[in-house]
């Protein structure tokens, strides 16, 4: 050893161009979102695998594909649709254990005309107790003396499945297909952050200044995703090259806009903000040393840029 202190590596910059997406269809809050870690991350590929290989385009097992590689891309349509059958399922759990919580109460004394029911508004329902009787005496053969969990797997096998269909036109986690495709539920970008190692806190139009302002100093915060409402979602970077704001250190990221990326003032990019309205946001950090390594972390580590967005 020849003792002389060996340099740490230095991080390599990334390439000094501002990474944008035009709004295709509606798929805003992938845009965003890409537009958030400066290149991308997330696709849109119908049938297709959710982990996509950045180069070849070829899909990838999801049980050995690393989603924080960066030659791995997230395919948020594969995504959207397990995140819409994992709504369904718990949609159909709930109905399940309501209707049997309901029948496990009804079967557990037999209907009189003396019931209040019967007995309200002069009587008015009397007529229709022959008819309900028959149907008590029915579910009592078929679900009395039985737990509600077994009254609910009874009804199970007799549910009518719902299948992808319900996806096509919203409603249901994201929209699958269609001129609206690319709709994305708020709650869904909590499981993307976690799946890339980001952390996050979430505010609203009434105090995202107040909420946010603590962490425009911290060296991990990556920027703001916000819901304008609508379903429409912009972005608020936090670092961009000097190619695009040569002046002023404050950007925005809209893909319906031209220039998608604007530049402004702290109270300009402040305004801004708040006549969107914000309706919700996320203010998104890569404060672990595990986190994605996306070209705006890699901004981060490489000072390209002196930080933005200090406190309003």
């Amino acid at each position: 050893m020849s003792g002389k202190t060996r340099k740490a590596p230095k991080v390599q910059a990334p390439p000094k161009v501002d990474y944008t997406e035009r709004q295709e269809a509606h798929l805003c809050g992938k845009h965003a979102f890409n537009m958030l870690l400066q290149e991308e991350k997330f696709v849109w590929l119908p049938n297709r695998a959710l982990f996509i290989d950045k180069a070849s385009q070829k899909a990838l097992p999801s049980a050995t594909a690393n989603p924080k590689n960066q030659a791995v891309q997230i395919n948020l349509w594969s995504y959207c649709k397990i995140f819409g059958l994992k709504e369904i399922a718990s949609r159909k759990d709930a109905y399940l254990g309501e209707e049997a919580a309901k029948l496990h109460r009804q079967v557990a004394t037999k209907p009189t005309l003396q019931d209040p029911y019967y007995t309200q508004l002069n009587a008015k329902y009397a007529k229709d107790f022959a008819e309900d009787l028959v149907h008590w005496t029915k579910n009592k053969a078929t679900y009395g003396g039985k737990t509600i969990e077994a009254i609910k797997a009874m009804l199970a096998k007799t549910y009518t499945e719902d299948t992808l269909d319900d996806l096509a036109d919203g409603g249901i986690g994201c929209t699958m297909s269609g001129p609206a495709r690319g709709d994305v539920p708020f709650a869904l970008f909590r499981e993307l952050f976690t799946m890339l190692g980001y952390t996050y806190e979430e505010s609203a139009e009434h105090d995202w200044a107040k909420r946010t302002r603590p962490h425009f100093k911290t060296r991990a915060f990556l920027g703001l995703l916000i819901n304008q409402g609508t379903w429409h979602y912009v972005a608020a970077p936090r670092y961009a090259t000097r190619k695009t704001c040569k002046t002023t250190k404050y950007t925005f990221a809209n893909s319906t806009e031209n220039p998608i990326i604007s530049c402004h003032t702290k109270r300009e990019l402040t305004k801004l903000i708040d006549d969107l309205p914000p309706t919700r946001m996320f203010s998104v950090f890569a404060s672990s040393p595990d986190a994605y390594q996306s070209v705006a972390v890699q901004r981060l580590k490489a000072g390209t840029r002196k930080p933005r967005l200090p406190p309003l």
